[in-house]
């Protein structure tokens, strides 16, 4: 009752304007309702969507029908042309092995292996038909490198998806076709990006060239890639940099498929999706005054994800407990110490991560937060945040992004320590033991 009121108190004192807003909102809700009823419904009756587990005990949204598709069929394995079938994270390691250096930095290495996964399932239709083992399609080396399981292990099960759709993920070494140049800097040559077929100028080192073995200027350069990886650039920059605006690292998530959001088992839902506003439960958490920031105006925040996201987390969790504060992120710790017996769990132990833990940074302006989503055994985690500008696009409009195997054992930029040159790691609030 008590947060009812406030509630209620909140939308009095907002001015005539943003009134106007959220009735328009409404409104919106009311078509979308319709809309439900006149198309969606027909289509459940088909059997063509599957609605049926969205607020059931597993709290799983409906799998997208082409993702369940690629899952089921490629449990069999990946049918290899004069090989035969090749599981598929083998059949992955076994294309690090035969296409890339495997000698290079582990994030290009993670970077092709989400590629070749990708290309894979979109060439062979799911795993329903042959891949030639072919400098055409993918070479293949059934003598896989040690580091090429690695990076094959590291990213098992990650695909890039654009519109929730696996695409032809292409690449090549360093095209040296169309305005190809070279001095004594190194060389610049014109990109496609792909699947919408942007143009950009990628460039590699003097001490590359040598590398560059030409190829067709669509999607990923790999001489590139290494590059950037020495740089300092993850995997999932490095597959961004190369692939259109709205591309996103999605999850083959287990015999559920590929989810928008959450793929839950046990006590514990991982969200690997941007929230959808319109979807029942992501209103809940995101797109109704429930959520603070977005009474506040402050949709698209990172305060405004990590809220939503850690109510999600309590909720899925049978607690009755709830988080209640969005202002800006460097300071959610130090609120959730004064609360006192109120209080959450919490450490300032970088190394002392959990999964449903909110993570806070500081900065000299706002600082950051993000939802702990998964502790991998090999000093890395898993986490969900928003307002990612370089993410941003008209398909992921608040700049959602799942990082995946980010260390918080090591102590330099880039690490969960350190996510960025002047964010320093505050601590983490325990949402669920």
């Amino acid at each position: 009752m008590e947060e009812e009121s406030k509630v209620k108190s909140l939308w009095k004192g907002l001015p005539l304007k943003y009134k106007l807003i959220a009735i328009g909102i409404g409104s919106g809700l009311i078509f979308i309702i319709i809309f439900i009823v006149i198309l969606i419904t027909p289509l459940m009756e088909l059997g063509i969507i599957d609605i049926s587990d969205i607020g059931s005990s597993g709290l799983s949204y409906s799998s997208n029908t082409y993702i369940q598709s690629v899952n089921n069929s490629c449990e069999s394995g990946v049918i290899v042309e004069g090989t035969g079938v090749v599981p598929l994270e083998d059949y992955v390691a076994g294309v690090i092995s035969g296409e890339a250096i495997t000698s290079e930095n582990m994030e290009a290495l993670k970077a092709q292996a989400i590629a070749a996964r990708t290309f894979v399932i979109s060439m062979t239709n799911n795993c329903q038909n042959s891949i030639e083992n072919s400098s055409r399609r993918q070479n293949y080396k059934s003598n896989y490198a040690e580091r090429a399981i690695e990076a094959a292990q590291a990213t098992t099960g990650l695909v890039l998806t654009y519109n929730s759709q696996i695409f032809t993920t292409m690449y090549d070494s360093y095209y040296k076709g169309g305005d190809y140049s070279c001095d004594s800097n190194g060389c610049t040559v014109t990109y496609i990006k792909l699947p919408n077929n942007e143009t950009h100028v990628v460039s590699i080192p003097a001490s590359r060239k040598n590398q560059a073995a030409g190829g067709h200027g669509k999607g990923m350069s790999q001489v590139a890639s290494y590059a950037m990886a020495d740089q300092g650039y993850t995997y999932d920059q490095i597959l961004y940099y190369f692939y259109s605006d709205g591309v996103q690292i999605s999850s083959l998530a287990g015999t559920s498929g590929y989810t928008s959001g959450l793929s839950a088992s046990g006590d514990y839902a991982v969200r690997i999706g941007m929230p959808v506003q319109g979807n029942e439960h992501d209103n809940k958490y995101w797109f109704s005054n429930e959520n603070i920031s977005y009474a506040s105006g402050y949709v698209g925040e990172c305060t405004w994800y990590a809220y939503g996201r850690a109510n999600e987390i309590l909720d899925y969790a049978g607690s009755d407990l709830n988080w209640n504060y969005a202002p800006h992120a460097k300071y959610w710790l130090d609120y959730n110490i004064n609360a006192g017996a109120n209080a959450f769990s919490y450490s300032t132990d970088v190394t002392q991560p959990k999964e449903g833990a909110i993570i806070v940074w500081s900065s000299d302006q706002y600082g950051h937060v993000a939802v702990v989503e998964k502790v991998n055994d090999d000093g890395t985690i898993d986490y969900s945040e928003a307002n990612i500008s370089s993410v941003k696009s008209s398909s992921n409009p608040y700049g959602f992004r799942y990082q995946s195997h980010v260390s918080y054992t090591g102590t330099g930029t880039g690490t969960i320590s350190s996510i960025w040159s002047g964010y320093s790691f505050v601590g983490y609030i325990y949402m669920i033991e």
